[in-house]
């Protein structure tokens, strides 16, 4: 049995989980939307953690290298204190 290689180069063809067929022009729409939710998810997660992010920025103004027990101090609430938390 032989095996034949195609001549023709053209559009390509996606094949769809359902079973449509489209070319990659079709996943426009799609990638928009995925970034669009993505883009929202980071603003809101950002958003719900505003607090924590400015002590950390501070933090960091001051000191410019912060321990990971310190930066855990600070992301839970705490102050940042040389020698990580509870120092």
């Amino acid at each position: 049995m032989s095996q034949t290689t195609p001549t023709t180069v053209g559009p390509l063809t996606v094949v769809l989980v359902h079973g449509a067929f489209a070319d990659a022009s079709s996943w426009t729409g799609v990638i928009e939307r995925l970034m669009t939710q993505a883009h929202q998810q980071a603003r809101s997660v950002l958003t719900e953690h505003r607090d924590a992010l400015d002590r950390l920025a501070q933090a960091l103004l001051q000191e410019e290298v912060l321990e990971r027990e310190q930066v855990l101090a600070i992301l839970n609430g705490g102050q940042n204190t040389r020698g990580g938390a509870g120092s």
